[in-house]
């Protein structure tokens, strides 16, 4: 999703530059320059495999996210840490811990221990964050739902790891999340609240949910807001006891791959892999900014997705920052507006969030020149896009990265002083303490410059997938080596260009052809906002590329004219086959193309459903 720079190689890439601050740091800047140097006097030879490791002179911390957010209140307690516009809310560490601790409480008050799993299914709203922050302090696993799960997703979830308490939002885009409940858990509306029996969900003993009028909660659940006197003084006390006694390596929560078939996997994160993951991030994007205080960050991607739970929630706790939550869905319109009134110097999103803010019709009447960096990623990053993102949304320092759920999610980001081509056509480099290697079939290593699948190794990888052994030891090599299934290609300088799934990857006629190497190509057409580009099946070649394409309002194209522009400069086999003109792509909640969605509805489309080809057994 995003990365982190190495700060050996990457701190002074224009020269030696050191600012001192103590002799210490003085001390260390001048190690770190002659390390660096020596790397870059020795890079100069071809280096032969492809494989990186992200030293660093900055260790790995050994603590938990509940005393990481215990040490920052004890600095900043008055500070502002998150704020919600849409709902005008904002918290300070200090309201934060109290509320978390009394949360935490009221979960063991309810029969919940450390250990069990409390699930959150809701949008981006502070009781998300509030329970994020409970969980962390008492030990609890925090499972983060997908608000636009349906009943057989949600039964899924919720069965799968064993969920004992829900907090979950009123609805989600108009569809009502207790009608869901009701549905799914016929025992509810006749349940004590907190001592729930349902039979096809065992484990799961109550519902908290989220509403505006909290007086009245629907029969059978809780009211969000009784988890804020539930808890007594001695539980409190004994929640603040816990924070000695747990461990940093175990898990704090479980997050589903969103998965293109089947179902999702629940990968299984710890603590050291979460707190560290957001320091390294945190402090490679505000490199160079350090007089910033308090550092705003603006956070429109999900809360249930890593980018949301960790890059925007997390790294403003172990940054002592400041994170704005402009609304509980994304909207392109609030999310600018955010950045003016709340005066951000750094804004996330993944692609397709930036291609709506940018095309906004109010973009221009912000003021949008307090931002200055901010994070690209979960998703492949055009390289027009960040351009336009750099220039148009004044973020020089945009850095662009690359990670997965089951990586904490970083594995890789440009370092942010890096040379700007370098950093919007790359996914960077191995972040800090980190390796990655790119392997052939056979899991050999391969040379620079050859293609490959990505893997990575080191503290960010989950411990598993939950009570999933068999996909646990298919994704995690004997040796710990994590297989991301993407393909990628590492530069002689270590950067990782990152061209797609092996399972998008087109096979036509037996030539491989890798979809994002032609949309990186395409975006350079005026007419094109978006494109896709997806196999289809056909009898003779297996399969056919097809550009699935939105054009940018007031923009028109043909057919044959996008055909022509790619003849021009791509070899015959790469050009697509196929060119649609679509208004809409389907989704996932955090911004991702669903490609195996986008493939049948072209086949659809073309009329080509009932063409036998091999993209099945690909």
């Amino acid at each position: 999703m995003y990365g982190n720079a190495n700060p050996l190689a990457q701190m002074y890439p224009k020269g030696f530059s050191i600012k001192p601050n103590t002799p210490r740091g003085n001390l260390i800047s001048l190690i770190e320059y002659f390390l660096i140097t020596f790397r870059r006097l020795n890079s100069s030879a071809k280096i032969k495999w492809s494989y990186a490791h992200g030293a660093s002179l900055k260790p790995l911390v050994n603590t938990t996210l509940g005393v990481v957010l215990e040490e920052t209140t004890e600095k900043t307690p008055d500070r502002e840490v998150f704020i919600f516009s849409e709902e005008n809310t904002r918290i300070t560490y200090n309201t934060l811990i109290e509320q978390a601790d009394q949360i935490a409480a009221s979960f063991l008050e309810l029969g919940l221990k450390p250990g069990d799993r409390v699930g959150v299914w809701a949008t981006n709203v502070s009781e998300w964050i509030l329970t994020q922050y409970a969980c962390a302090r008492g030990g609890y696993i925090l499972v983060t739902i997908n608000p636009a799960y349906k009943e057989d997703e949600l039964h899924y979830t919720l069965k799968k790891v064993k969920v004992k308490a829900l907090v979950a939002g009123m609805d989600f885009k108009g569809v009502g999340h207790y009608s869901m409940l009701n549905n799914l858990i016929p025992e509810l509306p006749s349940s004590q609240p907190g001592l729930l029996e349902c039979k096809s969900l065992p484990s799961l003993k109550a519902i908290i949910m989220i509403r505006k009028n909290d007086e009245f909660p629907q029969p059978g659940t809780l009211s969000f807001s009784s988890l804020l006197k539930m808890g007594t003084t001695k539980q409190i006390a004994e929640i603040r006891d816990l924070q000695n006694k747990i461990q940093f390596d175990e898990p704090v929560n479980i997050q589903f791959t969103s998965g293109t078939t089947g179902h999702p996997k629940a990968a299984v994160l710890t603590h050291h892999g979460i707190v560290n993951n957001a320091t390294i991030f945190t402090d490679n994007m505000t490199k160079g900014h350090q007089q910033d205080s308090p550092k705003i960050f603006c956070c429109p991607p999900p809360l249930f997705h890593a980018f949301g739970s960790i890059g925007g929630s997390i790294s403003t706790v172990v940054s002592g920052s400041t994170c704005v939550f402009p609304s509980a869905l994304f909207n392109p319109g609030k999310a600018l507006k955010a950045v003016h009134d709340e005066r951000c110097a750094y804004l996330y999103g993944t692609p397709t969030m930036f291609i709506d803010m940018l095309n906004h019709e109010d973009r221009t009447k912000y003021d949008l020149t307090s931002l200055r960096s901010g994070a690209m990623g979960a998703s492949p990053c055009p390289i027009e896009i960040s351009r336009e993102v750099a220039d148009k949304l004044h973020m020089p320092d945009l850095i662009i990265g690359y990670g997965l759920t089951e990586t904490s999610p970083l594995i890789t980001m440009n370092p942010i002083d890096a040379d700007f081509e370098k950093r919007v056509t790359s996914c960077g480099i191995a972040s800090s303490h980190t390796e990655v290697m790119i392997v052939d079939a056979a899991g050999k290593v391969l040379p620079r410059g050859e293609k490959g699948e990505i893997c990575s190794r080191g503290y960010h990888i989950m411990l598993g997938y939950w009570d999933d052994p068999e996909r646990t030891a298919e994704a995690i090599s004997p040796r710990g080596w994590f297989s991301t299934g993407d393909l990628g290609i590492m530069d002689d300088e270590g950067f990782l260009f990152v061209v797609g799934r092996k399972k998008d990857m087109i096979i036509r006629g037996g030539e491989n052809i890798y979809p994002a190497e032609i949309e990186n190509f395409m975006y350079e057409h005026p007419a094109i906002e978006e494109v896709q580009v997806v196999g289809v099946p056909d009898a003779r070649m297996g399969e056919q590329a097809c550009a699935c394409i939105k054009l940018k309002q007031g923009h028109t194209a043909t057919e044959e004219e996008i055909k022509k522009f790619c003849t021009d400069r791509l070899a015959d086999f790469k050009v697509p086959q196929y060119v649609l003109f679509i208004g809409e792509y389907p989704m996932t909640l955090t911004g991702k193309v669903q490609k195996f969605k986008l493939s049948e509805l072209a086949a659809k489309m073309l009329e080509l459903e009932t063409v036998n080809s091999h993209m099945s057994t690909k």
